[in-house]
């Protein structure tokens, strides 16, 4: 576990690195050059910050509950839950965690209407990876100008 306020970004990187590279070893694969590494691990906490997972659950719950002028949506984040990543043989996955109050749009009543937890979840191959960030092959594109880009799936649930 890598806690923000303890080790930051850095440790974060590391910590991501050494489980691909884990991960790649436990699944018979080719270790990849350290910086590739690296690179992989920015671009999985790229999708994963507060910033990508964060606006696309927004955009997920607002598609439900935007009603201009009857409800403010709002996120919660001090009760955002820590960030996960989970490395596997040739597969990562991430998990973000957002909560969101809706609020009547005239501000009246002391508590909101209703308290909606988002969660951001993706899954990325070792592969897709790799052609971002190992720039002999072919297929690869620059890393310093890449966002990866993956299938999410954000899960709405209302708190009880």
């Amino acid at each position: 576990e890598i806690k923000g306020a303890e080790g930051g970004y850095c440790a974060a990187v590391a910590a991501i690195a050494a489980g691909l590279r884990a991960g790649e070893a436990a699944a018979g694969l080719q270790v990849w050059p350290e910086e590739a590494e690296r690179l992989a691990a920015q671009l999985l906490l790229g999708a994963l910050n507060r910033t990508c997972s964060g606006f696309a659950a927004f955009e997920e719950v607002l598609k439900l509950l935007d009603c201009d002028g009857i409800v403010v949506v709002s996120p919660e984040s001090a009760a955002a839950k820590p960030l996960e990543a989970a490395l596997t043989g040739g597969i990562a996955l991430g998990r973000a965690h957002t909560r969101y109050a809706v609020h009547r749009a005239d501000g009246s009543g002391n508590s909101p209407l209703a308290v909606i937890d988002a969660y951001f979840a993706f899954r990325v191959s070792s592969s897709s990876l790799k052609k971002l960030v190992l720039p002999e092959l072919p297929e690869a594109k620059s890393p310093a100008a890449e966002v990866l880009r993956v299938p999410v799936v954000v899960f709405l649930q209302r708190k009880s």
